[in-house]
Formats: C-alpha cells, structure tokens, sequence
C-alpha cells in the first residue's frame, strides 16, 4: 500500500466517522425531542410481529455485545490486513448508509431506555438509531467475509450464528424486526456490489 493511499484512506474514515457522528446525535436529539415533545397525544404504540410472539428478554441486552466480541475471535487468531481492510470499507458504507435511514423514520424508544448524551453513545448509538440494525451488520458482514476468505466455510453454523444474534437483538427490544430485516438486504447489497468505500472513492 502506497503512502497517498493510505493517507486517503485515513481521510475516508475520519470524514466517515465525523459524518456518523454527527448523523447519529441527530437522530437521537431529533427523535428525544419529537417523543417528548408528542408524549401526551400517543402512546406510542407499534405493532412488532417478534415483540408481539416472544417473551421480552431485556434484561439479557448484555449477549448482543458479547455476540459481536466472539465473532472478531476468528479473524484475531488468523489475522489479514486485507480482510480487515475489506471489512472496513464495506462497514463505512452501511454505516453512512445507516445515519442516513436512522434520520428519515425515527421509531419510539422501548421505554427502559434511557438516552445518555454521551460521545460514546454517539459512535455505537443510543435508543432511536433503529433502522437499520447496525449491531446486526457488523456480524453479518463479518460472516459473509469469513466465508469468502474460506475462514468459517460451515454456512448452516453461519446462519444459526446469525439467527441467534437476530433473535437477542430483537428480543431485547434494541431493535424492531424490520430494523434487522433492512439490515440483511442493504448488508447483502453491499457485499454482493463490493461497495467498498475505499474502492468507490478511488475510483
């Protein structure tokens, strides 16, 4: 990798990152301020199919860092600059695409969520950063990649792998369903298009 290349690409991601940041508190201010504001005229009531059939499991919202953690695993003990890189650039997309939606419909908090302001809650987001489901993208992206670069090569292992981050992720009310629905196609969109950040700002 080239000198200009890499200072390029370092300036994708700090541009990205500022980007994100600013989308998200955005998102979280704008819909606090919103549900707040409207707190008396609705309940604020949404008809979800898994919130109506499944029993809530907030109290286990802890798993689904733990599920993000665990997959990193394979690439930490066969590390590739290249895959990381690949990862990267796929992430910075679905993450600009991500800020974008999270501002255009701004769903209701679960009512156990309590908005902190923080900058830290700004990068990984807070209670109104719903559609789409990044903590589901992360995985998701991962898996595709793992099986690309022959890591993990078991896809009904990659599948329950993702079921299950699915299932605590909507289960633990941090998502709706269409929030981890949306996440599947724009993920498999932009791995499938190679709609790699660093790739289309290159070009």
């Amino acid at each position: 990798m080239s000198a200009d290349s890499f200072v390029k690409e370092l300036v994708v991601f700090f541009v990205c990152g500022c980007i994100h940041v600013y989308f998200n508190y955005s998102a979280q201010k704008t819909g606090q301020d919103f549900y707040t504001k409207h707190s008396e005229k609705s309940h604020h009531i949404i008809y979800d199919i898994v919130h109506e059939n499944i029993a809530d499991n907030y109290k286990w919202d802890w798993i689904r860092d733990v599920i993000i953690v665990i997959s990193f695993i394979p690439l930490l003990l066969n590390f590739n600059l290249k895959f990381l890189k690949e990862y990267i650039g796929l992430m910075l997309t679905i993450i600009i695409l991500r800020d974008i939606t999270i501002n255009m419909t701004i769903l209701p908090k679960d009512a156990r969520c309590e908005k902190t302001d923080s900058f830290y809650s700004n990068i990984i987001g807070d209670c109104y950063d719903k559609i789409f489901s990044g903590h589901f993208a992360t995985v998701f992206i991962l898996s595709l990649l793992y099986y690309s670069y022959k890591y993990i090569t078991n896809i009904p292992f990659l599948i329950l792998w993702n079921s299950m981050n699915a299932f605590f992720i909507i289960t633990t009310r941090s998502h709706y369903t269409i929030d981890v629905f949306v996440s599947i196609l724009v993920c498999y969109v932009v791995y499938d298009k190679d709609l790699n950040i660093f790739k289309l700002v290159g070009k």
